[in-house]
């Protein structure tokens, strides 16, 4: 994923900034509200407010793009809880990437070795 992201869009460390902290520089606001609404779905969907979709409205997004946003987020949420609960390890592309970002990165288990 790293290879992907920096690739074609930012360097590692933004990429760990952006995981970690979605207010930093070089994002946009629609870009954060999207993180933000994306966090709240893989989280804890129920927390999700009619604010939340308007927020997303206010930045331009329509009702597609907010089910695609959600659908996204609910799929990466719902493959890493299965991959969990089977025990599965990543393959070896992902164990070679930056430490830190490999780190924010990781969600659910840690990676063993």
């Amino acid at each position: 994923m790293d290879r992907f992201c920096c690739r074609h869009f930012c360097e590692p460390e933004e990429l760990r900034a952006i995981v970690e902290a979605p207010d930093v520089p070089g994002l946009d606001d629609a870009d954060r509200a999207i993180m933000r609404f994306a966090g709240k779905v893989a989280g804890d969907a129920t927390s999700i407010s009619e604010d939340d979709i308007h927020e997303l409205r206010r930045h331009g997004l329509d009702d597609a793009q907010i089910f695609d946003v959600a659908a996204a987020a609910a799929a990466r949420s719902f493959f890493s809880k299965t991959l969990d609960a089977l025990g599965a390890q990543p393959d070896r592309g992902y164990k070679e990437m930056n430490e830190a970002l490999r780190s924010a990165l990781t969600v659910g288990r840690p990676i063993e070795g």
